[in-house]
């Protein structure tokens, strides 16, 4: 499903823009939906009537899936907690384990906990399921 939505000016804006497009910017923590809205030009109910139409999420569980979804692979590599939320575009730790819990319903360190010990590929296999459950939701 690869649905485009044209712009005044004949600029089109599809799920491969918007994943791009905010892949590019998600590691700043102050990158929202507002600042999101604005770089596009766009209102921000326009911007979330475009984010369910292409992926039937908010464009503010649009953007969080995505930093999660950083998140979770960098679990991988056995970065602690506060280096994953960093890298991950959460400005503390706070916020970013109130993000994990709400949507993977674990807390990071409980997550960090079940892949330890675990050899890659079960980590890789691990990680693949949770992102399923983000995007699944």
């Amino acid at each position: 499903m690869n649905r485009n939505i044209s712009r005044p000016g004949n600029e089109t804006i599809n799920r491969d823009f918007i994943i791009k497009y905010i892949n590019l910017h998600c590691l700043d923590p102050n990158f929202n939906v507002f600042q999101f809205s604005d770089n596009l030009r766009y209102n921000r109910s326009s911007l979330s009537e475009m984010s369910v139409k292409l992926f039937g999420l908010s464009t503010h569980k649009l953007i969080e899936n995505i930093r999660l979804q950083r998140a979770l692979e960098f679990f991988i590599y056995d970065n602690p907690v506060s280096q994953v939320a960093y890298h991950s575009g959460y400005d503390n730790c706070r916020t970013f384990r109130i993000a994990f819990k709400k949507r993977l319903n674990m807390t990071p360190i409980a997550f960090i906990q079940m892949i330890s010990n675990k050899s890659l590929q079960q980590k890789i296999n691990i990680v693949q399921v949770c992102v399923k459950m983000l995007w699944n939701e």
